[in-house]
């Protein structure tokens, strides 16, 4: 089968689920269970429509230092035919900025694996990443080229990644 993944970098040091690494905080929030607490949950808060994943501290508005989560959906088997994954997306992440060889910090964005989480390939579609290399991917173990969504999306927008590459996995 294949797993999908929605991994978003944030810092939030209020929280701390496993303080046995360095990683220190890091959330895996299954699509079909709603029994999460913060920082990741459902809500109608800025909501699209009903329910949406909010990624944060809503009496904030914000998030804090530290935190990795994954938002994983169930394993699926990609279609051959008309394989997009289609979603609509709403960040306001940490405008990006250069650092050495980094042009962003905090940022989100889609990945897929086909071997139950041990490798990523990060997808990408439409909107186009605007960070190309983010610094956020080194303190979870990765370096450069590692690309995201940074800043403010300006509202709720319509995500479009084609994943027929990998029809029938």
């Amino acid at each position: 089968g294949l797993t999908l993944s929605f991994d978003i970098w944030c810092d939030m040091p209020g929280w701390d689920q496993d303080t046995t690494n360095t990683l220190g905080d890091y959330y895996i929030v299954s699509i079909w269970d709603t029994s999460e607490t913060p920082p990741a949950h459902l809500t109608t808060t800025g909501a699209y429509s009903g329910n949406s994943w909010w990624f944060g501290d809503e009496t904030s508005g914000g998030y804090f230092d530290g935190w990795l989560v994954f938002l994983d959906s169930p394993v699926f088997t990609v279609p051959s035919f008309n394989a997009q994954l289609i979603f609509k997306t709403k960040y306001d992440i940490e405008a990006p900025s250069n650092w050495g060889d980094y042009d962003g910090w905090d940022v989100a964005n889609i990945r897929i694996s086909t071997d139950g989480f041990q490798t990523w390939d990060v997808l990408n579609g439409t909107p186009s990443y605007n960070v190309t290399s983010a610094y956020g991917w080194y303190y979870h173990g990765e370096g450069l080229n590692i690309p995201g969504w940074g800043g403010n999306s300006g509202g709720w927008i319509d995500g479009s990644f084609d994943i027929s590459s990998y029809s029938g996995q």
